[in-house]
């Protein structure tokens, strides 16, 4: 996975989270997170290969 291909997974994590936490705000915190980590990931070298939900 390269950083210009992680926003492709923004709305599948967004239902998971919203399925998931009590209210809108905290799943969308729980996915800006989320798709933060990755992309620091992505900057420091690692390689995503099969994102999990």
């Amino acid at each position: 996975m390269y950083k210009n291909n992680i926003t492709e997974y923004a709305d599948e994590l967004m239902k998971v989270a919203v399925s998931k936490c009590d209210n809108l705000e905290d799943a969308k915190d729980l996915v800006q997170e989320t798709l933060l980590t990755a992309l620091t990931s992505i900057s420091k070298g690692k390689v995503i290969s099969e994102p999990n939900y």
